[in-house]
């Protein structure tokens, strides 16, 4: 309802809060992808794409699978509720709604984001530490293997018994695959913090 949306935000931004707004499911989705908001108050019964399909699409998104999702509406059966925080719905209140009680939700579920948020930054910032620490000789112990026999097969392997040469073999392939384990662990830990470091901008930015 527009008119309802329009009231929202209203009651919201007087509290201090910035807000967007969409009236149908679809826009809905779409404006959390582009604009990346801290919370979704998200109606269930609306035209075209329910809050159910909303929320399916934002817990399929990594970008937006994280975002707390508080549901408002009048149906009260046990059933719908236990759907939604199955389907990972954060809460749920119910319609006519009370003032008090929603930026109740609201701040708690914010102040919880941010306890999460401060938590992953903590444990990456001792995983940066210890990257730091111990990357160059984790990947110099594997590589310096793959150096070492590589080169002793170039230069004496056609004077070795085949069984010195399969073991040289095998060693490298060892320690290669050790190599690449450790860089495609590398590679998931700097996506995790570009995307945590990309959150906070838009955060800061938001706020």
């Amino acid at each position: 309802d527009p008119g309802f949306c329009d009231t929202l935000r209203e009651t919201l931004e007087s509290e201090g809060f910035t807000v967007r707004t969409a009236t149908d499911g679809a826009a809905g989705v779409a404006l959390v992808r582009d604009w990346q908001p801290e919370l979704v108050l998200c109606d269930l019964h609306m035209q075209g794409a329910s809050g159910l399909d909303v929320l399916r699409s934002l817990r399929r998104d990594r970008l937006t699978a994280s975002v707390p999702v508080v549901f408002l509406t009048g149906d009260h059966a046990e059933a719908t509720q236990r759907t939604l925080m199955d389907m990972g719905a954060d809460d749920f209140l119910p319609k006519p709604l009370r003032l008090d009680e929603l930026l109740r939700a609201i701040r708690a579920r914010l102040a919880r984001r941010q306890q999460v948020r401060e938590d992953t930054e903590r444990r990456l910032a001792d995983l940066r530490t210890s990257i730091s620490h111990s990357v160059p000789h984790e990947f110099l112990t594997p590589l310096s293997a793959v150096l070492g026999l590589s080169a002793f097969l170039v230069d004496e392997g056609a004077e070795q018994p085949a069984d010195v040469t399969q073991e040289a073999a095998t060693t490298i392939l060892a320690a290669g695959r050790r190599l690449h384990r450790l860089i495609e662990k590398f590679l998931l830990f700097t996506e995790l913090d570009l995307l945590l470091r990309g959150t906070d901008a838009r955060a800061r930015r938001a706020g």
